[in-house]
């Protein structure tokens, strides 16, 4: 801003320099001074107290100049003071420096120290994770170190430990963690060595993240059962300072499971995370460091290779049963699947470099563990199974037939009972009218004739109730026909529940490829070539412009321009311009202060109301596709980068082909095919094909 007064200076008015030069120091102000601020208080960079006073020199240079400008106008002492702030300017632009910067000397020179630093970090905890892992395949082949490798390890440990010393900023740790190891150490104790260099590297982590003054506290963990080591420090030259201390161990260990616990940590219980943890506060002199230990048993995370091989003895031992019956092949995709189960879980011992990973592979054996008894309870069943195929249920395929004969038996004996029913009654109604017929037509002896009065049967009525026997047949064929429907439903229903419960076909459908057109887009129209508006960007001499992600000076800059160059121009909002550049054979689309743009509705020097400018490139609608969204391309025709909804509006850039590029929201540009887009009329508003 300062230089573009500068060079503008004969063509600006008072008001124009005035307003300039304010939101110059605004930008001093909240731009400059909060960054500053929050570099002092996190990392404590040296160079942070010379921005800081550098910076209000600036701004009280800027405020002279506007008392001056708002005072007396555009005099010649003005001119002076502008001058004297660009000079200051230069000052904090110096000590800021470029991204490329080395050495302490400049903002970004220490920033990319610590960069480095944070390089150099990494890298020794990767070769020291390589180490480990050669020390873990040395036991596994051998079973121990040899001398001979021994001596290799050791001097490639003590290499480690010298790289990892010079890199160290905690204090006092030297003598003691970083000690170099001996012959004399075994296996474990060469790869606890390596794990406490690990743990050294964690904490010079924690150190340049939080700043060289906060007390840290930094966990690894160690063999010899499993030791949770911790390092405290208090990297602080000045004051003592006090270490807070917590730390969850694992849901696995119990408080009978660890066996020591070093003075000052307390072993407490958290009900709501039904777990232990270890805590405590120590008072930590001016450069002091200080490591503290939980041992905890081992054996709480390990699965016996008894308990192995007892399941898969108990897996061969009832596959057997199913040899040469229709079970065979289901069991012996299960016993197959358990044996593969139970080699996993024998790998996961063995595999686990640190102590971290073998916590993590106990848990996952113990999940594979699972898996592995319910193949087994599935094994048993199918053994029980092919054992009672003998009898009856056995023969017609288990329990699930029973149901089925259940059935059957309900309905057969259903119909007897019915049938003898039926005939009881058939029988006593045939004994009834005989005795009838004798009173009605068989003549008695004449001796007694006179004796035996006519019995007259009267026949019944249409209207007359049923006989009681009727309701009785009825009820009996109503009983039989409920349970015979009930037992129905309930089958059906249970084999329709064991159908749903198998996963379901999955048809893959496949989607049409999408259409790459040719030149011609729609009956042998070609696309509109469209090119955006070029206008000039004016950069001050000895300065740059920022290019930002928003319309706003606190937004991401994507990067900055040296030279004054040609543009395009996309749109204008308030006092931003928005603009693709071409960088490095990249475009970059955002947004730039409008005063750099040479091409303008109002120019620096002239008075009145700003217009309002419209976007300088066409806009075009997303329309319906078949697919309900259109992709976004890198190039046209190549690798999809994204997706569009219809009914989306985008600046358009340049077209190819059938292909149209776009401006998304993001500033990022892509490509579309034009068969999906409806020009905007910027006229109306509304789309047009």
């Amino acid at each position: 801003k300062t230089g573009l007064l500068s060079s503008k200076w004969s063509v600006i008015q008072s008001p124009e320099i005035e307003k300039s030069l304010k939101e110059a120091a605004s930008v001093s102000q909240s731009s400059i001074d909060g960054p500053i601020a929050y570099l002092e208080n996190e990392w404590d960079l040296p160079v942070t107290g010379q921005l800081k006073a550098q910076n209000k020199k600036v701004l009280a240079s800027l405020n002279a100049t506007m008392v001056e400008v708002s005072g007396r106008g555009k005099t010649s002492l003005a001119s002076t003071k502008i001058k004297t702030t660009i000079s200051e300017i230069d000052k904090l632009n110096q000590l800021i420096g470029k991204s490329s910067d080395a050495g302490n000397k400049t903002l970004f020179g220490q920033l990319n120290h610590q960069k480095e630093l944070l390089s150099a970090l990494n890298s020794s905890y990767a070769e020291i994770g390589n180490f480990l892992a050669q020390i873990n395949k040395q036991s596994l082949v051998s079973g121990e170190t040899k001398n001979g490798d021994q001596k290799d390890s050791l001097k490639q440990l003590n290499a480690l430990n010298r790289q990892v010393a010079s890199i160290n900023k905690l204090p006092k740790v030297e003598k003691t963690l970083l000690a170099e190891a001996k012959l004399s150490l075994n296996q474990k104790q060469l790869k606890n060595k390596a794990l406490t260099l690990r743990g050294v590297i964690n904490a010079n982590k924690y150190l340049l993240a939080q700043g060289p003054t906060k007390p840290l506290s930094s966990l690894w963990l160690e063999e010899g059962s499993i030791v949770f080591k911790t390092l405290i420090s208090n990297p602080s030259s000045l004051i003592s300072q006090t270490v807070p201390v917590k730390y969850y161990l694992p849901k696995e260990v119990k408080k009978e499971n660890i066996t020591k616990v070093d003075e000052g940590l307390t072993i407490k219980y958290d009900a709501e995370k039904d777990q232990y943890f270890a805590g405590g506060e120590f008072t930590l002199a001016a450069n002091e460091s200080k490591t503290l230990q939980v041992v905890v048993d081992d054996s709480v995370f390990n699965i016996s290779e008894e308990e192995i091989s007892s399941i898969r003895k108990q897996a061969e031992e009832l596959s057997k049963p199913l040899k040469n019956t229709s079970y065979f092949a289901q069991g012996t995709v299960l016993k197959t699947d358990i044996d593969a189960s139970l080699d996993k879980i024998l790998a996961l011992k063995t595999d686990g470099v640190t102590p971290e990973a073998k916590i993590r592979g106990y848990r996952d054996a113990q999940i594979e563990l699972k898996g592995v008894r319910e193949k087994l309870e599935k094994l048993k069943e199918l053994a029980t199974t092919a054992g009672s195929a003998g009898n009856l249920f056995g023969f017609v395929g288990g329990a699930q037939a029973i149901a089925v004969w259940g059935l059957i038996i309900i309905m057969a004996a259903g119909f007897v009972f019915l049938t003898l029913y039926l005939r009881s009654i058939k029988n006593s109604g045939i004994g009834a009218h005989s005795v009838a017929g004798r009173y009605r037509g068989d003549p008695f002896p004449p001796e007694i004739d006179e004796f035996v009065p006519e019995v007259q049967v009267k026949e019944p009525e249409p209207d007359e109730k049923r006989p009681p026997h009727y309701y009785k047949i009825m009820a009996v064929i109503l009983a039989v026909v409920s349970v015979t429907g009930l037992t129905t439903f309930a089958v059906f229903a249970r084999m329709h529940s064991q159908n749903s419960s198998k996963p379901n076909e999955v048809t893959s459908v496949t989607q049409p490829p999408t259409e790459v057109l040719g030149e011609n887009t729609k009956a042998g129209e070609k696309a509109e070539d469209l090119k955006g508006e070029e206008v000039g960007l004016y950069v001050p001499p000895e300065a740059v412009v920022s290019v930002f992600t928003q319309p706003k000076v606190d937004s991401e800059v994507l990067t900055t321009l040296e030279v004054s160059q040609t543009v395009l121009k996309l749109s204008r909002e308030d006092g931003w311009v928005r603009i693709v550049v071409k960088v490095a054979d990249k475009k970059i689309a955002g947004w730039v202060d409008k005063d750099f743009i040479e091409d303008q509705s109002q120019t620096l020097g002239s008075s009145g109301k700003v217009k309002s400018e419209s976007a300088s490139l066409k806009l075009v609608t997303i329309t319906d596709t078949p697919t309900g969204f259109l992709r976004i391309r890198e190039a046209p025709g190549g690798q999809e980068i994204g997706k569009v909804d219809p009914g989306a509006k985008f600046p358009v850039l340049d077209s190819k082909s059938g292909w149209l590029q776009i401006v998304l929201d993001d500033g990022s540009l892509g490509w579309v095919s034009a068969k999906y887009i409806s020009y905007v009329d910027t006229a109306s508003g509304s789309p047009s094909r």
